[in-house]
């Protein structure tokens, strides 16, 4: 994975927020083996506005986004791509179901292969334990059911890079730890790098491959679980950790 980030926003984030936090953050993640990194910080910390900036849901105010050797936003270059066309997978807290669509149809709805649409969303049905669904229609499911079908729609095409906000957030404990083993497995076996905010340390620090901690729009902490945990920077990065 190499990821390469130097950005800068400040200003409102149009339909996603009124206040949103000035953002300045510049990070390089360069490793031979995928990883999973999570962001980790208090509410309005920037988490969300990264995340949609990487995305290119909003568009930084200068900087540049580098993902393998493809140019994201670069703004001397006048270079800013599309979600659609960073072909990442991207799942953020509303979901972005089709409703006229089953579950089924749902989850392999980024599939390329129409052949094995059925057998892929029978897999995951059965992996984010939603077995007899798939014909259903997302207003019949609950919070928790809509979740996982974003989910599994995220994860099918296989993206070699992934932007999850609170994927397991609508879930209960148990199912949540379940499923958060289950697709750190998943990500690993598949060779598919992710960038995701979790609010939970214990999360956090289960998946992540990395950490980086968030405060005030400003990366305060890049590092593995154990670096940070064991070695805080600051009294503040050491407030968010909760000791």
């Amino acid at each position: 994975m190499k990821l390469q980030v130097d950005i800068h926003f400040s200003g409102e984030i149009g339909l996603f927020s009124s206040k949103a936090t000035p953002l300045s953050a510049r990070f390089s993640i360069v490793h031979a083996n995928p990883r999973i990194i999570v962001l980790f910080g208090h509410s309005g910390s920037g988490k969300s506005s990264l995340l949609h900036a990487l995305a290119g849901i909003i568009r930084p105010k200068n900087g540049s986004i580098w993902h393998e050797e493809s140019c994201l936003f670069d703004d001397q270059k006048a270079i800013f791509l599309s979600p659609r066309e960073r072909a990442i997978g991207l799942l953020f807290q509303n979901y972005s179901l089709f409703p006229h669509l089953t579950v089924l149809q749902n989850i392999t709805y980024g599939l390329s292969q129409k052949s094995s649409q059925q057998e892929t969303g029978d897999l995951w049905l059965k992996r984010f334990l939603l077995e007899g669904r798939g014909s259903d229609y997302p207003h019949r499911l609950s919070g928790g059911e809509r979740q996982r079908i974003a989910l599994a729609q995220t994860l099918a095409p296989k993206p070699s890079l992934v932007f999850l906000d609170e994927p397991f957030s609508a879930l209960d404990r148990p199912l949540q730890k379940r499923l958060l083993i289950a697709v750190k497995e998943w990500l690993h076996q598949e060779g598919i790098s992710a960038i995701i905010i979790l609010h939970h340390l214990r999360d956090a620090m289960q998946i992540g491959d990395e950490l980086l901690i968030m405060g005030k729009g400003q990366i305060l902490q890049h590092g593995t679980p154990d670096e940070v945990i064991r070695h805080p920077v600051s009294n503040e990065v050491a407030e968010i950790l909760g000791e």
